[in-house]
C-alpha cells in the first residue's frame, strides 16, 4: 500500500500503553501500538447523543512486540511516524513498619 504522488501520507503515533488504574502490574504494558493520528469531522448524533466521526482510523491499533517490529512496519508502509516514549516510573520500597516510623515527618524519597 504505497501512495501516489497525490495522496497525503499517513501519519501515526508509535507508543507503548500504560497500565491504567484498575491494573496493579505492568503486564498489558510490554508492547508497542501504532495508532493512526486522524483527522475527520466528529459529530454528535442527534437520537443517541453518541459522537461519529466520518473516519474509521481512530478504530485502528496494531500492536507489536518491539519498537524495532513497529518502526520497522511503519517504514514499510511509508508512513510518517513519531515516537512517544514510555514514562519511566520511580519505585521506593518500603515496608509496614516505615508507616509507623519515629521520622514520619521527613518524607522520603528515593
Amino acid at each position: 500500500m504505497h501512495p501516489s504522488l497525490g495522496e497525503k501520507l499517513l501519519k501515526v503515533r508509535i507508543y507503548q500503553p500504560s497500565k491504567t488504574a484498575m491494573q496493579a502490574g505492568k503486564t498489558q504494558t510490554h508492547f508497542w501500538i501504532i495508532e493512526p493520528e486522524v483527522g475527520g469531522d466528529q459529530y454528535l448524533e442527534s437520537v443517541m447523543h453518541w459522537t461519529g466521526s466520518t473516519s474509521t482510523g481512530r478504530q485502528v491499533k496494531l500492536r507489536f512486540d518491539s519498537l524495532e517490529q513497529a518502526t520497522d512496519f511503519a517504514r514499510s508502509q511509508q508512513w510518517q511516524y513519531q515516537i512517544v516514549q514510555p514514562h519511566t516510573r520511580r519505585f521506593c520500597p518500603k515496608n509496614y513498619a516505615a508507616n509507623f516510623s519515629s521520622n514520619s515527618s521527613k518524607p522520603t524519597h528515593c
